[in-house]
């Protein structure tokens, strides 16, 4: 199993911040637009348990994604789980900590790409690539939103 790690410093308060990327219209807006990114099913507010369901055009398809959130900690961090779509696994752990200066915002990626003919196309090291620009666009658009609101 593969793992990918990403954080970045944000001045601003880490409620703020979490109260931000627990809603998934908001946190979802903060994708590549080249992603495509359409919710399907979503809560409001995530919390443990919550189920949510989105389509992504990457790599050349479009696929659909289920996701299951297994851990939360208010305030703090989150963990989202795949229960269905492309990966034969793919855990996402959003952590939010405080420091002197704002937050630190985390997020660790445990994934293994996907099996048949597909694997061929999605090697770990393109699934990388592609977490690696994903994630800096993300938390470049959370710091300009947090940092000026």
């Amino acid at each position: 199993m593969a793992e990918f790690e990403y954080s970045s410093s944000i001045s601003c308060e880490a409620a703020k911040l979490f109260e931000f990327i627990i809603r998934p219209h908001d946190a979802y807006t903060l994708s590549p637009p080249k992603m495509n990114i359409t919710l399907l099913q979503t809560p409001e507010v995530i919390s443990l348990g919550s189920v949510i369901r989105f389509q992504v055009e990457a790599f050349g398809m479009t696929q659909e994604f289920t996701h299951e959130v297994i851990a939360f900690d208010p305030g703090q961090r989150f963990v989202e789980q795949q229960t269905a779509g492309l990966f034969k696994k793919y855990v996402h752990e959003h952590t939010v900590t405080p420091t002197e200066d704002g937050v630190t915002l985390r997020d660790r990626v445990e994934f293994e790409p996907p099996g048949g003919m597909v694997g061929f196309m999605l090697t770990e090291d393109r699934i990388r690539e592609n977490l690696q620009k994903s994630l800096e666009y993300s938390h470049g658009e959370l710091k300009k939103q947090m940092e000026t609101a």
